[in-house]
């Protein structure tokens, strides 16, 4: 597994790649990237020009000794390739990206590589986002987590802790 260092990264998708847009894409029935009050918790969808953007069964559990691990399922029918390029929590928390092989799910500078048509699993069998000491939350909170994606810029969810 490879390991990505979040801070260079967000410089580099920054600098790489900036497309002039004042604010990230509006997901389905919400504004901002921010999910809607109708969508499931732990799930948004984004629908911009060219970006189709789902995330769904997005949840934190116990992970190693002091971590949480962020899992979800993302499905990608945009039409370009898309990156996830960092995950950040509050308090200035940052999620650590853990890709797997050399398709979908991998790890390039640019993030988590998600391939146009794909659908990736974020979890034990696939890519992995570990999350460091959250102070404060139990299985009777929601996360607020921000995903940076290279494509449909930040996204904003809600996601349900639960106990593993």
């Amino acid at each position: 597994m490879q390991v990505a260092a979040i801070p260079i990264l967000v410089a580099a998708l920054a600098a790489a790649c900036a497309d002039g847009r004042s604010q990230a894409p509006s997901p389905t029935g919400g504004s901002s990237g921010t999910a809607s009050a109708a969508a499931p918790p732990g799930s948004v969808t984004v629908r911009e020009p060219g970006i189709d953007l789902t995330i769904t069964h997005a949840s934190v559990s116990d992970g190693a000794p002091g971590s949480r691990e962020l899992a979800m399922t993302v499905r990608s029918d945009s039409d370009v390739e898309e990156h996830l390029a960092a995950v950040m929590t509050p308090d200035g928390g940052r999620g650590t990206l853990h890709g797997t092989g050399d398709e979908d799910g991998s790890l390039s500078p640019a993030g988590i590589l998600l391939s146009p048509g794909s659908t990736t699993d974020f979890s034990a069998h696939g890519p992995e986002i570990t999350l460091g000491a959250l102070h404060g939350v139990t299985t009777r909170h929601t996360l607020p987590v921000i995903f940076e994606f290279a494509m449909a810029g930040m996204v904003r969810l809600q996601v349900p802790v639960t106990g593993h």
